[in-house]
């Protein structure tokens, strides 16, 4: 019998695979497997067709192993059979798009949002995007630090006029909900709303989750979009409630010196 032709580019075989892994169900799956004769070789002990099903057959449990890790707190709150069916539509709908488990949950959040209408619909999506932001913050860059050392004094004396980057390790989130305390109970159920804000970085190789004021939260995120040091300042002062513009006159020299100690601002 024949053999039949072998894919000519790179590209067909990446599409096939893709199209294998992501199969919808075992009849999909059979279909692209019978396939495997024309795009991979046998080993001395193994057909292509055996070689490639030790890959296929732990490929799912690996990823949604990966999503338990990264979300153990909305496993236990959805339950085990939920959270998997829910990551096992997620992964059906988004296929991964990188040779990298870190980026598996990119989509995530996107796609509880577009799918997931329950009562505590809410209360998923935020505890969702903390959980993301915390995974993140574990492994995603680390450019040079920002550093007053090294600069002329004209420069120091128009700080106020720099725009400040965040290194992309760096999460500036707003909740309505506590999850920290929520997560330190250690209860299955809903947690009353609590409006909290945190700063969410790594120092070293450890993630960091800092309780902030409103206000300091609110002049990190103009920061964030781009304003200057001295616009932010306005901009905070502004709109903060009259109780917390005193925080923001006595702390932000605070606010300051920790930033460049925990090397938030990229050089």
């Amino acid at each position: 019998m024949p053999q039949p032709d072998p894919p000519q580019l790179l590209q067909d075989v990446q599409a096939w695979f893709s199209r294998l892994r992501f199969a919808a169900n075992a009849e999909s799956q059979a279909q692209w497997m019978d396939q495997a004769d024309q795009f991979l070789t046998a080993s001395t002990t193994m057909s292509a067709r055996e070689r490639l099903d030790v890959y296929v057959t732990d490929y799912w449990p690996r990823c949604l192993d990966s999503l338990a890790d990264d979300f153990p707190h909305l496993r236990r709150f959805l339950g085990e059979r939920d959270f998997s069916n829910w990551m096992i539509r997620y992964l059906e709908s988004c296929p991964s798009r990188s040779y990298s488990l870190y980026y598996l949950p990119t989509q995530l959040p996107q796609f509880f949002d577009e799918n997931y209408h329950h009562a505590d619909r809410a209360f998923v999506l935020g505890l969702l995007r903390y959980e993301w932001a915390v995974a993140q913050a574990g492994f995603v860059a680390q450019k040079p630090a920002f550093s007053t050392q090294g600069l002329s004094e004209s420069e120091k004396q128009s700080l106020a006029s720099r725009r400040f980057t965040f290194q992309p390790h760096v999460f500036i989130e707003k909740f309505d909900y506590d999850f920290q305390l929520w997560i330190d109970k250690g209860t299955a159920k809903k947690t009353k709303k609590s409006q909290t804000h945190l700063l969410i970085f790594r120092v070293a190789a450890e993630v960091k989750i800092t309780v902030i004021s409103a206000v300091q939260w609110q002049l990190y995120t103009y920061l964030k979009q781009g304003s200057t040091l001295a616009t932010a300042i306005e901009l905070a002062i502004k709109s903060a409630p009259e109780n917390d513009l005193i925080a923001l006159e006595t702390q932000l020299s605070t606010w300051m010196s920790e930033a460049m100690q925990f090397g938030i601002w990229v050089a």
